[in-house]
């Protein structure tokens, strides 16, 4: 399970690295590199993060490695069928740009199968996060701080990515959302090194 987050917050970083590289080529000119880097390696880690990080959320919720198994292959699937809308010709528009930022409207059909992903994903975690919540209101002892903040992080996460993905605004609140991710890394990062952990 520590591995699925492991690798979900892998693919974050990998996404936000190829997101900054690309805003590189876009601002010196070269806009169709721009475009072949949000359409074959941003789509795919994104799609990546939310399949990797489903075992970790059905987990939580179902304790069960089969269920966490069976729900990682159906994303597996899912996600190959969104890319491959994402991959045909013509799949992303620019939708704005501006100094700090680009945004890129992609295929309905893969915007489908993500929004499902996503709410399927969100949801096994805020169950748990909500569930968590209701032990440490109650001062159980089945609280758990550790996986408490990592849901905390994932769905700070999960909102900013969200609207991020819906490719609106290029201004600066995309911006400001996206400084989010850092709060989001920070609160991973104190989960896993938290001394009563």
């Amino acid at each position: 399970m520590d591995l699925s987050i492991a690798g979900f917050w892998l693919m974050v970083g990998v996404t936000w690295f190829f997101v900054g590289i690309s805003l590189i080529f876009f601002k010196n000119g070269f806009a169709e590199t721009d475009l072949f880097i949000n359409q074959y390696f941003i789509q795919t880690t994104i799609f990546a993060q939310i399949t990797v990080g489903v075992y970790y959320a059905v987990y939580r919720v179902a304790k069960n490695k089969k269920l966490s198994l069976l729900a990682f292959l159906m994303f597996v699937l899912s996600a190959v069928v969104g890319l491959y809308f994402d991959y045909r010709p013509d799949s992303l528009t620019l939708v704005s740009s501006t100094y700090c930022s680009t945004e890129y409207k992609i295929h309905p059909v893969a915007w489908q199968i993500f929004q499902t992903m996503f709410v399927i994903a969100m949801f096994c975690v805020a169950v748990d996060m909500i569930k968590n919540l209701v032990y440490w209101i109650k001062k159980r002892d089945l609280f758990e701080l550790r996986y408490f903040l990592v849901d905390l992080a994932i769905l700070s996460y999960g909102t900013v990515g969200f609207f991020d993905q819906l490719g609106f605004s290029a201004a600066w609140i995309s911006v400001s959302m996206r400084l989010l991710i850092v709060f989001c890394v920070g609160v991973v990062f104190i989960a896993y090194s938290h001394k009563e952990i």
